[in-house]
């Protein structure tokens, strides 16, 4: 009986949903001199395999103390910055995420946003993002970072569609 028991929690542990890409700790070492943006933007393309397009090339990615955030990008311009401490990739994917929020039309952003609120409906991943991050989730740009952040191509197949060279 008790082995049953064991064997079922374990059982229960190894199939709940895991959120895919984990948050990356800051490193507070990092300096603008010893962060190199090549590396950042390899790791990106390594861990969350965007196809490669001239848009995503086209994308300024710079290290720099400009802004007190994490990450932060001047969309219409495609310039991503990033502070020295949290230059990784899931802070690279989510401004990038940004990015290509910043060109879906309006109607697209609409439809985003209801496409989300059913997904989040039914789909675990995105469940547990939302019951883990909620209060970064605040507006419906944010919530399109979060989700390409943490669940990256793991997203609900019915968002992929406003993920245009990411997914």
């Amino acid at each position: 009986m008790m082995i049953k028991l064991l064997m079922e929690l374990i059982r229960m542990f190894l199939n709940r949903p895991r959120i895919p890409y984990p948050e990356e700790s800051a490193d507070f070492s990092a300096t603008l001199e010893s962060v190199d943006v090549h590396d950042v933007i390899d790791s990106w393309y390594d861990t969350y395999k965007p196809p490669i397009s001239y848009f995503l090339a086209s994308i300024v990615i710079e290290v720099s103390l400009k802004y007190p955030y994490a990450g932060c990008c001047e969309q219409a311009e495609k310039h991503i910055y990033l502070r020295p401490e949290y230059a990784n990739a899931g802070t690279l994917a989510h401004e990038v995420a940004h990015v290509v929020y910043y060109i879906l039309t309006d109607e697209q952003k609409q439809a985003f946003f209801d496409a989300y609120k059913l997904a989040l409906e039914t789909d675990s991943l995105l469940q547990l993002l939302y019951s883990k991050k909620n209060q970064s989730m605040y507006n419906t740009t944010e919530i399109h970072g979060e989700i390409y952040r943490y669940l990256g191509n793991k997203l609900p197949k019915e968002l992929y569609i406003f993920y245009p060279y990411l997914i």
